[in-house]
């Protein structure tokens, strides 16, 4: 009876495991590889947020093997990503990419930002950074998420429903990300 119990709860756990699809299993790469993840020189939403890494939503494979063979903070995970484990993580990464991505930082006493366009009723996700030592709080009610207040140094990233194609927040300096490639510097409009 004993062994019965341990092979059905065997049995469960690969069962549970089973169900996590292959995005599910991008995003989890995309936080864990290498026991640190991509989104400590990424950002949390692959956003680069003035971080090491830079920008990636919708990188290619190709974009990735070669970083993965040339820059050297990222060849420890050549090891450790299996080809079906950078598959996940590109397609996870060009899932993200197919979401507008609003960046808001707060520093030198103010928010300021970049948007990518939106489309109505399109789901956006925003990432948002507290560069200095003081907690922080923003209004962003206008986008249905209420107030989020972020500890010094802080990073939060959320999603909500675009009711329009351009929104304002209240105090916040909003530019435009007119063209964002993976690796390279976003071209901004202030």
């Amino acid at each position: 009876m004993k062994g019965l119990l341990v092979l059905l709860a065997v049995l469960l756990m690969t069962g549970a495991q089973a169900e996590e699809t292959a995005l599910e299993a991008g995003q989890r790469l995309y936080f864990e590889s290498g026991g640190y993840g991509c989104a400590v020189c990424h950002g949390l939403g692959a956003e680069g947020g003035g971080q090491a890494g830079g920008y990636i939503r919708g990188a290619s494979l190709v974009r990735l093997n070669e970083s993965l063979a040339e820059n050297d903070p990222m060849k420890p995970l050549a090891t450790v990503l299996s080809e079906t484990d950078r598959q996940m993580l590109i397609d996870y990464l060009t899932d993200l990419a197919a979401i507008p991505l609003v960046q808001l930082t707060f520093e030198n006493g103010q928010w300021s930002g970049l948007s990518e366009p939106l489309k109505v009723n399109q789901t956006a996700e925003i990432v948002l950074y507290n560069a200095t030592f003081e907690e922080q709080a923003i209004d962003l009610s206008a986008l249905g998420l209420g107030q989020i207040t972020l500890q010094p140094l802080a990073r939060d990233r959320r999603q909500w429903k675009a009711q329009s194609e351009q929104f304002t927040l209240p105090g916040v300096a909003l530019g435009e990300i007119k063209t964002v490639l993976p690796g390279a510097t976003a071209n901004t409009t202030p």
